[in-house]
């Protein structure tokens, strides 16, 4: 009996890890886009000025520089304001800190994985 409930656990904590580092990846993958767009501010906002509607801005997006659907939607829905210097050094710290969780998920459940089998 212990022993199921222990390999339940190891599910668990395997499965949530699994979890948290997919939705760590989804956000890094728009704060990758994001920090594009602020690294070409000027040019992105030229793009999106000369569309004719949203729709042909994120296709323009998407085209020019490569991103992503999300990417090119999280871009639009950026408010003017976090294009500051102080906003930027915010998506810069937080991209840095989910990549540093991403990686601290890693191991973790190839670790439980690899525990299972022993």
């Amino acid at each position: 009996m212990l022993v199921c409930f222990v390999e339940h656990r190891r599910d668990v904590v395997r499965r949530r890890s699994i979890f948290e580092k997919r939705k760590a990846e989804e956000r890094a993958h728009i704060l990758d886009g994001l920090k594009l767009a602020l690294d070409h501010m000027d040019a992105i906002v030229k793009l999106i000025r000369e569309s004719r509607d949203p729709a042909a801005a994120k296709a323009g997006l998407i085209a020019r520089f490569g991103l992503s659907e999300v990417q090119a939607q999280a871009i639009l829905d950026m408010k003017l304001s976090q294009l500051t210097n102080l906003e930027e050094q915010k998506i810069l710290d937080e991209l840095a800190e989910l990549r540093k969780r991403i990686a601290e998920l890693e191991p973790s459940w190839v670790i439980h994985a690899s525990s299972m089998r022993s």
